[in-house]
């Protein structure tokens, strides 16, 4: 296969061998890829379990799921692995081993699945008596074990008698299938040919996890025992020796593709692969589910239904967006936890290099607080790289912390700073006035003020005087906290009326309970009476989320009935969720309240 082919197959498959810095490799992966398209689940007992059809639905897989797994795919997906000198591996896999796990089975159940996890008594043992136990676990994993997941599973050999001849010719004939190969002892390089081949851009960095503290070094063992190694693992070394063949050949035409160029010359890769919306796109709305085009983030993570990236472990992070027009832009960023709070007096915000001014608002609802940054990036900020406008949007902290520092009794050592879980992009010209203006948010908290003191306002009532002309929406339930609720559906158009109260300038608030996706309320579209409303997204404790527009009629028209109306992206049942669900409802986003308050005019917020 060519080493310059992009590859045909949408889905990507990393056969991740054990103890090859293959946690490490995963999160660099995830990154690449919006949360929906990766499979949840690493563990094989569960996969077998999954139906085809549900396997088209993702572009991911990440787990010790061995060559066996690549039948499971409608057609052949682009699989990544990376080999490691196999007496380096079994030695990392034996620290690994005996310094993490207790000898006992353990019984872990995956959604609905019960898996049992056992370690044996053998990991306890000096290493000259490990490498010998024929325990079958142990064995297994003494024994050419690279080998044998890339030829087909871990024990396969063991069940069907397999001899290292076969052994060896089964492997090496599907480790020359596998679209990037690549070894340990040449990482680095391994990134470089794996981007080139599915022409993404290159990795910045490196950051390892999952890194075994005590483990022994070759000059650790005796010249005796890595010889007993190297005897039970020749097929494995011999395959090594393949891997090195094959990078050895890639590497040579290695082209490192500067970050931002790629960004604008390959704008259908960076639609489908990173963090860029389309260039006719009007605006770039950016959520830590999607892909990462970035560097120096140090993992995603999920806190109920909200996703972020954590810079880290350097000072320094950025991502990139190929931006509508070379124009002054609004930007609003929301950051929902810091790792300190005073880091955020020492955040400095950058568009290409350039100091960006902006507006610091805390979310008095969450401790600890989140923040919402907005502020404009002037045209002049704005590069072009063929054509294309584009920003590099920085985030530099005095410092980073772990929670060990913080915390002694914490596991985490991760250096962090801040996490990011939102970022909006809008042009100035297309956006006359800003959501909400930078400089009012002030202006919003007094309107929000005052209509807390009585304002006139008109609400949903789920329980007490549900509404009557309502359409696209499941019956009223409740959730734990006993706050009313309704589901929208079937359909992906769901309708209210309400009555409006006096004033000609309004605040439409829509408190969100929940969603079956981050996407549909992203992707949300709200109403009246056919005119677009301009949503800002903020939080509120205890929601999913939190929108609220400003809406203005020219003549005070108390009583008028008007049709807000909802647009979701899409729909999904529980079922689609968890198989073992028997909700087979088709749901959009859970309405706990809608709200249209009279605001005070602006000399009077």
């Amino acid at each position: 296969m060519g080493q310059n082919t992009v590859m045909s197959s949408s889905q990507y498959y990393f056969l991740h061998l054990p103890k090859t810095a293959g946690s490490s490799l995963r999160e660099m992966l995830k990154f690449r890829f919006a949360v929906k398209d990766i499979f949840p689940i690493d563990r094989i007992q569960v996969l077998q379990q999954t139906p085809k059809l549900e396997i088209h639905k993702y572009k991911l897989f990440l787990g010790h799921f061995d060559y066996q797994f690549v039948h499971y795919f409608p057609q052949k997906p682009n699989i990544i692995t990376v080999l490691r000198d196999p007496v380096e591996r079994v030695l990392s896999n034996y620290s690994y081993w005996h310094d993490n796990f207790q000898a006992k089975p353990e019984i872990v159940v995956i959604n609905g699945i019960e898996v049992e996890e056992s370690v044996p008594e053998q990991v306890m043992l000096p290493l000259e008596e490990f490498i010998e136990s024929d325990f079958p676990d142990v064995w297994d994993e003494v024994n050419n074990s690279q080998a044998a997941r890339l030829a087909h599973s871990l024990g396969w050999r063991r069940e069907y008698n397999i001899s290292d001849d076969e052994l060896w010719q089964t492997a090496s004939r599907n480790l020359e299938t596998i679209e990037a190969v690549g070894t340990v002892e040449d990482f680095n390089t391994f990134l470089d040919v794996m981007c080139q081949r599915f022409n993404w851009f290159t990795f910045e960095e490196t950051v390892k996890t999952n890194v075994t503290k005590n483990r022994l070094r070759v000059s650790d063992v005796s010249p005796e025992t890595i010889r007993r190694i190297e005897a039970k693992n020749q097929v494995d070394i011999a395959l090594y020796r393949q891997a090195t063949d094959i990078l050895k050949k890639q590497k040579a035409s290695i082209r490192r593709y500067h970050l931002l160029a790629q960004i604008a010359r390959t704008p259908s890769n960076a639609a489908s692969h990173q963090t860029m919306k389309p260039a006719q796109s009007q605006q770039v709305d950016f959520a830590a589910s999607d892909p990462v085009l970035g560097k120096n983030w140090i993992s995603r993570e999920q806190l109920a239904w909200e996703y972020f990236i954590w810079s880290g472990p350097g000072t320094y992070s950025n991502l990139y967006f190929a931006v509508p027009a070379h124009d002054d832009h609004w930007f609003e960023i929301n950051i929902p936890m810091c790792i300190r709070p005073w880091l955020m007096d020492s955040l400095k915000l950058t568009a290409n290099g350039n100091l960006l001014e902006h507006v610091t608002v805390k979310d008095p609802y969450f401790k600890p607080p989140r923040y919402i940054l907005t502020g404009r990036i002037p045209a002049e900020a704005i590069i072009e790289i063929d054509g294309v406008p584009v920003i590099e949007l920085g985030f530099e902290v005095e410092r980073t912390y772990s929670p060990q520092e913080l915390n002694p009794e914490s596991t985490d050592n991760r250096q962090l700073g801040i996490a990011v879980s939102h970022v909006r992009l809008r042009p100035v010209r297309s956006t006359p006035a800003p959501l909400l203006p930078t400089a009012s948010f002030a202006r919003l908290d007094a309107l929000v003020a005052r209509l807390q003191k009585g304002q006139a306002v008109a609400r949903l009532d789920w329980v007490h005087q549900p509404p009557a002309l309502a359409d696209g929406w499941y019956d009223p339930e409740h959730g734990e906290d006993g706050q009313p609720f309704a589901w929208t559906g079937p359909a992906t158009r769901s309708t209210v009326a309400l009555a409006l109260p006096p004033g000609k300038s309004f605040l439409i608030e829509l408190d969100l309970h929940a969603a079956m996706d981050e996407g549909q309320i992203d992707g949300l579209r709200v109403s009246i009476d056919g005119q677009p409303l301009r949503l800002v997204r903020g939080t509120r404790h205890g929601l999913a989320g939190w929108l609220c527009a400003e809406w203005t009629i020219a003549v005070s028209d108390p009583g008028r009935i008007v049709t807000l109306t909802l647009d979701v992206p899409h729909v999904a049942s529980p079922r689609e969720r968890i198989p073992e669900s028997p909700d087979i409802r088709l749901l959009g986003v859970a309405v706990r309240d809608i709200r249209i308050s009279a605001q005070p005019t602006l000399d009077e917020a």
